[in-house]
């Protein structure tokens, strides 16, 4: 929608919603300051055509939908990321084939315990990399969700619009061709008649 936005020298300038707050230079040279959206709203807005605001609001949508689109693209990315970076940096699993003989004999004496036995340093470090390996997995498949699901959400409304658009400039080009039809009937039938 379009507002006004008066100037010293007595012109009025038009304005939309998307530029709130900027500046604009009037023809007499001044520089002008959008007021803030909230300002313009307050106004009335300039009288104009209706399929002009409807073309406003389906480009802001589009911009949007984009705008989502991106996001979502992004997010994809850095989840995409992530999974690389955990595949690499998955915690391995600990062996005793660097240990000393001494240490071996006590690690096979502490499993003649069982399962009572409590863990050694190693086996509870891993576990601790194991949690959290797993929790940064599954926070990592979420971030891919979320940003699949709002990747496809704009592609699709974006669809959604393409699609509409073209059915109203099909039903409109349809509409203009009924229209020369039924005015080149009408000049068919004047001139019949005055050739009676």
């Amino acid at each position: 929608m379009a507002y006004r936005l008066h100037c010293e020298c007595g012109r009025e300038l038009s304005v939309d919603l998307h530029q709130a707050g900027s500046e604009i230079r009037c023809p007499c040279g001044r520089t002008l300051v959008v007021p803030s959206r909230l300002t313009l709203q307050s106004q009335d807005p300039v009288p104009g055509d209706a399929a002009e605001d409807d073309a406003g609001d389906l480009n802001a949508a589009v911009v949007w939908a984009r705008r989502f689109r991106a996001l979502g693209a992004a997010i994809l990315l850095i989840a995409l990321a992530g999974a690389v970076l955990l595949f690499f940096t998955r915690p391995e699993k600990p062996t005793i084939l660097g240990w000393s003989p001494a240490n071996t004999v006590r690690f096979f004496r502490a499993l003649e315990a069982g399962i009572d036995a409590p863990l050694f340093n190693f086996e509870a470090d891993y576990l601790k990399q194991v949690r959290f390996h797993t929790a940064m997995q599954r926070a990592n498949l979420l971030l891919g969700v979320i940003g699949f699901l709002l990747a496809g959400a704009a592609s699709l409304a974006l669809w959604f619009e393409k699609r509409s658009a073209l059915r109203q400039d099909e039903t409109e080009e349809q509409d203009e061709t009924e229209e020369r039809d039924e005015t080149g009937k009408q000049a068919t039938l004047m001139s019949a008649n005055r050739r009676e």
